[in-house]
């Protein structure tokens, strides 16, 4: 079964991207790459007009230690993939 069979079947996010288990210390949870400090989990939410998908390598660089996206994105640090639905979910 593919990672993206197995997320829509069971509606649940997965690890993307860490090449060991570790553990993430995330001070705070935020959706703007531009509010990120260090120990930050970026939340890539996509809008009318803005996909937060295209500010990841920028809330990378600006201290984040994981990101939440809907689909992987190009960044060495671990990725939790979710549906679409989720994101939507926490964003109200």
């Amino acid at each position: 079964v593919s990672d993206a069979a197995y997320m829509d079947r069971n509606r649940c996010g997965f690890l993307w991207g860490a090449k060991k288990k570790a553990d993430i210390d995330i001070q705070k949870i935020v959706i703007d790459d531009r509010a990120i400090t260090p120990n930050s989990l970026f939340v890539c939410l996509r809008g009318g007009s803005v996909d937060g998908h295209n500010f990841a390598q920028s809330a990378v660089k600006n201290g984040a230690v994981a990101i939440v996206c809907e689909r992987p994105v190009s960044t060495p640090m671990p990725q939790i993939l979710v549906d679409l639905q989720f994101l939507i979910l926490i964003q109200k």
